[in-house]
């Protein structure tokens, strides 16, 4: 399974890396991840069968606008919204 993670900040990135990592070896799940600090870099090597997206990213990027790009390039990957604004969080179904 490929899996990409897009979060700017780096300790919450290697964070996620590890409960993936984690759970992976946990249920003898094969796979690769991969991990950008922001979208523009994902963007460019989108093939994943899962993405943990940050909702909200550096330099006016917007987690939602990747999801759209993505399903617009007809990528069927599974997305998981990540943020810590509660407000934001309703926004992600």
């Amino acid at each position: 399974m490929k899996i990409g993670i897009v979060e700017d900040e780096a300790v919450w990135r290697d964070k996620i890396q590890a409960a993936i990592e984690k759970y992976c070896r946990d249920k003898s799940i094969s796979s690769q991840i991969n991990s950008y600090s922001n979208g523009k870099d994902f963007m460019k090597n989108a093939d994943v069968d899962l993405l943990f997206l940050d909702i909200e990213l550096p330099e006016g990027e917007d987690g939602f606008e990747i999801a759209r790009q993505l399903m617009n390039s007809k990528n069927q990957c599974k997305i998981c919204f990540l943020t810590s604004h509660t407000e934001l969080a309703r926004l992600g179904n």
